[in-house]
């Protein structure tokens, strides 16, 4: 199967996701946010856009990851998503590319919303549901298989 929309990748802890293109507003390196501002449901704080509050989103949390303090490195995804916006808190971006491919239908769902091809990047195609029902342990243990896959087969 392969997306015929453009994706911008990004990685979170040396693993490589993807967003589409379409959901993007704005790549922002880090800023400091409000930490705890109104906290609900896997929210780090919130940053101003344009004078509204927007909850940030540890992708890391979300992989399971230990959490650290944000670098100056660190860059911010501000997408739209059925719920409203949010702002994706990434290690670091890596550019857009189109014709995604998950391989020959084989891609293994990981959770409600993504993804993960058989060389093991995390495509995530609906980003609300991402948030609100990411599973970081069945995340991770579907990149592990996926990744592991795709090195057998080298």
């Amino acid at each position: 199967m392969v997306h015929r929309e453009h994706f911008l990748f990004f990685f979170v802890e040396g693993i490589e996701c993807a967003i589409p293109l379409a959901a993007t507003q704005a790549v922002v390196r880090m800023v400091q946010f409000i930490p705890g501002w109104d906290c609900h449901g896997g929210e780090v704080g919130a940053i101003d856009v344009h004078g509204s509050p927007v909850p940030v989103y540890s992708l890391r949390a979300r992989f399971g990851s230990a959490e650290r303090p944000p670098r100056l490195t660190d860059a911010l995804i501000v997408v739209r998503h059925g719920r409203g916006r949010a702002a994706l808190w990434v290690d670091e971006t890596s550019g857009v590319r189109g014709n995604v491919g998950l391989g020959n239908g084989q891609e293994q769902i990981a959770v409600p919303g993504a993804a993960v091809t058989e060389g093991g990047t995390v495509i995530i195609s609906d980003i609300g549901a991402f948030l609100a029902e990411a599973d970081a342990e069945t995340l991770r243990a579907a990149v592990r298989r996926s990744s592991g896959a795709a090195e057998g087969g080298r």
